[in-house]
């Protein structure tokens, strides 16, 4: 479980870390963005399961990443932090389903609740939607079959979905015991290989139908993974 710390200053972030590590919750990594756009850069990378931020920064707000963070549907928890104990700070954390709202100068116990908070509705959040993880990696392995013959990519299939990319990585490993790449390598080869014994299609024909621009990279591809060329497998067959 990874830790997003966002605050504009450093000392800041350099005391709640302090807290954290006080706090006995072990993170295997903590994350540090001094502002929203580097917080964003940090978030495309890394899997993240709480971030605790700054309302206000000089270049964005907490609330603006906590609406990216929600447009994306990305399965964060996120822990306000604020000098102001302002109703509209409140209030706007409230609409957004923050997780917790600390004041500053922030308390070690005040941190602490906030993070097992956090953590036990991410938990739970986790156990509800391991169904909806399973059902989209079913809708994309359908997909995949269906549309082998055309580009594929992470990106593009997270989209169509509504997660983000490295949560569609990470669920359709675990329920396809394989990864995205190589499923849809496979599913790529063992259309080929019917192709190859139940048409007389030309090899570059089967390549195109099997999502390769390239005949000879489909070739090598196919030699890579069966050990011999689309041709010798033809006359096997």
């Amino acid at each position: 479980m990874n830790l997003l710390i966002v605050d504009d200053e450093e000392i800041e972030v350099d005391l709640i870390e302090m807290l954290v590590e006080k706090s006995g919750i072990e993170f295997e990594h903590i994350y540090r963005a001094n502002c929203v756009r580097k917080a964003v850069e940090i978030l495309k990378k890394h899997l993240v399961a709480i971030v605790i931020c700054d309302i206000e920064m000089p270049d964005g707000s907490g609330h603006d990443l906590t609406k990216w963070i929600r447009n994306r549907k990305m399965e964060i928890e996120v822990i306000f932090s604020t000098g102001h104990a302002e109703f509209d700070y409140a209030a706007m954390a409230l609409r957004l389903g923050v997780s917790d709202y600390l004041l500053k100068p922030i308390k070690m116990k005040d941190l602490k609740d906030a993070l097992l908070q956090a953590i036990q509705k991410g938990v739970g959040t986790d156990e509800s939607d391991a169904a909806d993880a399973k059902a989209v990696v079913e809708k994309a392995k359908e997909y995949i079959k269906a549309h082998c013959d055309e580009p594929l990519s992470r990106e593009e299939l997270a989209e169509r979905y509504f997660v983000h990319p490295n949560y569609f990585s990470r669920i359709f490993r675990e329920y396809a015991d394989m990864s995205l790449r190589d499923y849809i390598t496979f599913v790529r080869m063992e259309k080929a290989k019917k192709l190859l014994l139940h048409s007389d299609c030309r090899v570059s024909d089967i390549a195109v139908q099997v999502g390769y621009s390239n005949p000879a990279y489909f070739i090598k591809h196919f030699k890579e993974k069966m050990k011999i060329t689309p041709k010798q497998y033809r006359k096997q067959g």
